[in-house]
C-alpha cells in the first residue's frame, strides 16, 4: 500500500485519502487488507465514509485472515463505521439483490461480524446487527459457538436478552411469538433459546417460547440431558419454573442422564427457595419426592447431605424417610 494513503488511514486524514480516490480498490497491505480495513481498524468513521463513497465494493473485500471491514469494525466497536457499512449495503447498486451477505459473511473462523461483536462485548453493534438481520439463523463457528452460546458463556445477560428478544416475526402467531425455525435450533451443547431463557431467568421469553412450541420444555441438552426446567430449578429461577408449570406440567417427569428430576437439581445446587417453592406445588412433589436417581437417590437423600435443612421434605407427606439407595443407606442415614 502506498506509505501516504496508509498513514492517512491510520491517522484518519481524510483530504490525503482522497487524493488517492481513483486507485483505492487496488492497494493493498501484506496481509490483504485494503484502506478501508485499516480506517475500521483504527475506527476513523469519517475516512471510512469518503472510502465508501468512492469505492464501495471494498466493504466485501477480505484480507488473508477472511475479515471483511465490518468483521473488524464489530471486533473493535467501531459502531459509527458498522452503520456506515450496513449503509453503503443498503444503496450499493452494484450488488442490488446481495441483500445481506456482508452481514452474513465468515472469516476463517466460521466467525460472522456478529461473533466478533459479542466476543468482545460490543454491545452497540450487536444491537446493530442483529436488529439489521433479526432473521438470520447465526451459525456456529469452527470451534461450535454461535453468538448466543457465546454470549451465554461470558455471562453477558443483556446481549443474550437482546439475542432472543429480537429473534420474532410479526406473522408467527401474534406479535410477540417466535419464529419456528429459531425455536427448536440447538447449538453444540444441545441447548435451545428455551434452555439460554430459563438459565438467565426470562421469564417472559420463557412464556412466549412455550406458547409457540409446548414440546421445547422435553428437549434435553446434549451434555447432561437436561431439560430447561432442570436448568431453571438448579439455578433457582421460580418464576421460570411458574411458567412450566403453566404450560406443560408433565415435563416435570422429565429425568436427566443421572436420572434426576428437577426436584433433584434444585436440591443439589442447593436453591433454598426454590425448594421451598416446589414443596408448596403439593400435587407436583407427590410425583417426585420418591423418584429415585440412578444410584437410587432420592431427592431427600441429596437434601440430607446439603446445607439445606431436611425437615420440610421429611414431613412431606407421602415422603419415604426409609428409601434406600444402592449403598443401602436411608436419607435418615445420611442426616447422621
Amino acid at each position: 500500500m502506498d506509505p501516504s494513503l496508509y498513514r492517512a488511514a491510520i491517522g484518519g486524514k481524510v483530504d490525503i485519502v482522497r487524493q488517492h480516490r481513483t486507485n483505492l480498490e487496488h492497494q493493498l497491505t501484506p496481509n490483504n487488507n485494503t484502506v478501508l480495513h485499516v480506517a475500521a481498524m483504527f475506527g476513523h468513521t469519517e475516512c471510512a465514509n469518503e472510502i465508501l463513497e468512492y469505492s464501495p465494493s471494498l466493504s466485501y473485500r477480505v484480507n488473508i485472515q477472511g475479515d471483511t471491514p465490518l468483521h473488524i469494525a464489530a471486533r473493535n466497536g467501531c459502531s459509527g463505521i458498522v452503520e456506515a457499512l450496513v449503509k453503503c449495503m443498503t444503496i450499493d447498486v452494484e450488488r442490488a439483490g446481495a441483500g445481506k451477505e456482508m452481514l452474513r459473511m465468515l472469516n476463517k473462523e466460521n466467525d460472522t461480524p456478529l461473533h466478533e461483536a459479542v466476543r468482545n462485548c460490543r454491545f452497540d453493534v450487536v444491537k446493530l446487527l442483529v436488529k439489521e438481520d433479526p432473521d438470520f439463523s447465526w451459525p456456529a463457528n469452527n470451534f461450535e459457538e454461535t453468538p448466543l452460546y457465546l454470549a451465554s458463556e461470558k455471562g453477558y445477560h443483556d446481549f443474550v436478552s437482546l439475542i432472543l428478544e429480537t429473534c420474532t416475526k410479526p406473522a408467527y402467531s401474534g406479535p410477540d411469538a417466535w419464529k419456528p425455525s429459531l425455536v427448536k435450533e440447538t447449538d453444540l451443547h444441545g441447548w435451545t433459546p428455551l434452555h439460554f431463557a430459563a438459565r438467565f431467568g426470562y421469564a417472559s421469553i420463557v412464556s412466549q417460547l412455550l406458547e409457540a412450541d409446548k414440546s421445547l420444555g422435553y428437549i434435553a441438552d446434549n451434555d447432561d440431558m437436561n431439560t430447561a426446567l432442570h436448568i431453571a430449578a438448579g439455578h433457582g429461577h421460580i418464576n421460570v419454573m411458574r411458567e412450566f408449570f403453566e404450560h406443560c406440567p408433565d415435563c416435570c417427569e422429565v429425568v436427566n442422564a443421572r436420572g434426576r428430576n428437577f426436584l433433584h437439581n434444585a436440591v443439589e445446587h442447593d436453591q433454598r427457595k426454590a425448594v421451598t417453592y416446589i414443596l408448596r406445588q403439593c400435587a407436583i412433589v407427590i410425583s417426585l419426592i420418591n423418584k429415585k436417581d440412578i444410584n437410587g437417590n432420592t431427592p431427600l437423600h441429596l437434601l440430607a447431605t446439603s446445607s439445606y435443612p431436611a425437615l420440610g421434605l421429611i414431613s412431606q407427606s407421602g415422603a419415604d424417610t426409609n428409601a434406600f439407595n444402592k449403598d443401602n443407606l436411608t436419607p435418615m442415614d445420611r442426616l447422621c
